[in-house]
């Protein structure tokens, strides 16, 4: 009898932006068809009833979240978490033990990708945020913390939305970039990306105000148990980040709210 065969992965597309002698979309892979129509079908129900438990208080903080407040205006994007918590407020990790498990649909989907050769088992995702847009939602330019693994793996489902990927980008609107040093990939319905190498660890991504609803599922593996923050991310840290000051058209918006909010007291006189 012959050896038997390894199976072959699937082939993926790559892409490449070379700025300063460095390929910044290194580790980039977009691959098609990485579920079924059925698993999608499957994966949109049970992300629906998370969200509508979610919004009738059956699922809590920080299962559950939902954008709120003025840095939010316009961009109401829902969010599940499972298998570990990521802290939006700080951009890295949270506490441990603040999310459910992975449910046994997730962990069929992680299983599905190894097989049909998609991921490596090596790199066994134990976190996910599922963010749920509607049309105008989107996610601002960001690298993922350094202190996941690398590739984080982006499923897209339900819409087709480009995202951007690259060194800086321009505001072009509310919710709205344009790449300055970078480029927009095109995420197919049922597409799973990898932000590996450079494109991972050194550029940025982002997703503009979403022409229509969009749902993405995102896998990463979390640090280990002793992990903790550098002390240059802690709040009253000796190194702790300064932060950036306000831009000239922030300035003038806080300015303007303030005095709408003054227009709009009650009289304090007695």
């Amino acid at each position: 009898m012959g050896k038997k065969r390894k199976r072959q992965r699937p082939a993926g597309e790559t892409f490449t932006l070379v700025d300063n002698g460095e390929n910044l979309l290194e580790g980039l892979v977009l691959r098609r068809d990485a579920v079924t129509v059925a698993e999608e079908a499957e994966l949109l129900t049970f992300i629906n009833d998370g969200l509508a438990r979610g919004r009738n208080g059956s699922i809590r903080k920080p299962t559950y979240l939902k954008a709120e407040g003025a840095r939010s205006r316009g961009n109401r994007r829902e969010s599940l978490q499972y298998g570990g918590f990521f802290d939006f407020n700080r951009g890295r990790p949270g506490k441990r033990g603040l999310v459910p498990p992975f449910p046994p649909i997730l962990e069929r989907l992680v299983a599905n990708l190894v097989k049909r050769g998609f991921i490596d088992a090596s790199l066994n995702p134990d976190s996910c945020i599922i963010n749920s847009y509607a049309p105008g939602d989107c996610i601002p330019p960001h690298t993922d913390h350094a202190a996941y693994a690398r590739p984080i793996l982006t499923l897209s489902l339900l819409g087709e939305e480009p995202i951007l990927v690259g060194r800086s980008f321009r505001s072009t609107r509310a919710c709205a970039w344009e790449p300055i040093v970078g480029r927009s990939v095109t995420l197919p319905r049922r597409s799973l990306l990898l932000l590996g190498g450079n494109s991972g660890s050194v550029a940025k991504h982002c997703v503009s105000a979403c022409a229509g609803p969009r749902v993405s599922i995102t896998l990463r593996r979390q640090p280990p148990e002793d992990w903790r923050p550098d002390a240059s991310e802690l709040i009253g840290g000796e190194t702790h980040k300064k932060r950036k000051p306000l831009s000239g058209s922030a300035k003038r918006r806080k300015k303007r709210e303030k005095l709408l909010t003054r227009r709009t007291e009650p009289s304090r006189r007695t």
